[in-house]
């Protein structure tokens, strides 16, 4: 069995979905910026992730252990966080605007862990940013076709990788698949808004 139909098993029912049921998927164009970084402070994000433990208690899209929603407000691990996904976003935004994060959390994806299919408008920009992974841990998917026997033939699928950010338009519906290794996948999420 193929890796794409193994994750394929991971995907959440349509069901699930909060979207409105009216609404058509179609394939366009969008920027999807990825950037690693070797300078990144992997050991600080990790700890003060753990450390905050579990907040939301699985009350929102992501299915997995969350912190607060505005870590970057008190831990500079992730205000470095938020500053280079503000830089990515501003080198791509088709006009200068003034912006800023609104929200930053982190997530510990446990096997069997997984984020229904969601987006994050109004905020103009979302980034994840990947803290303790492996490249077969549970991927980023755009899907772009909802109705179909393999429904990552045609999506789009980010691997993690330690550093690797991955900044795209916040109303691009997105998802992670079902983790499936048996050790924890540590992230970083964020949406970037416009500044009044």
């Amino acid at each position: 069995m193929s890796k794409l139909s193994d994750l394929a098993k991971g995907l959440t029912p349509k069901s699930s979905l909060r979207n409105n049921e009216n609404s058509i998927m179609f394939s366009q164009k969008y920027p999807v910026i990825v950037k690693t970084f070797d300078d990144a402070p992997l050991s600080d994000l990790r700890d003060d992730i753990l450390k905050c433990g579990d907040v939301q208690k699985q009350k929102t899209n992501v299915q997995a252990d969350m912190t607060n929603w505005f870590m970057h407000h008190t831990h500079s691990s992730f205000q470095w966080v938020c500053d280079r996904a503000i830089e990515i976003a501003s080198e791509n935004n088709p006009h200068k605007i003034n912006m800023f994060v609104y929200d930053c959390w982190g997530a510990v994806y446990k096997q069997g862990d997984f984020t229904k299919e969601h987006d994050h408008w109004p905020a103009l920009w979302s980034f994840v940013f990947y803290v303790d992974c492996c490249e077969d841990c549970a991927p980023l998917v755009f899907p772009t076709t909802l109705n179909n026997d393999d429904p990552l033939r045609h999506s789009k699928v980010f691997y993690p990788k330690n550093g690797k950010m991955i900044v795209f338009p916040a109303w691009i519906i997105h998802n992670v698949l079902k983790q499936t290794c048996n050790h924890d996948r540590i992230m970083v999420a964020g949406n970037i808004r416009l500044s009044k």
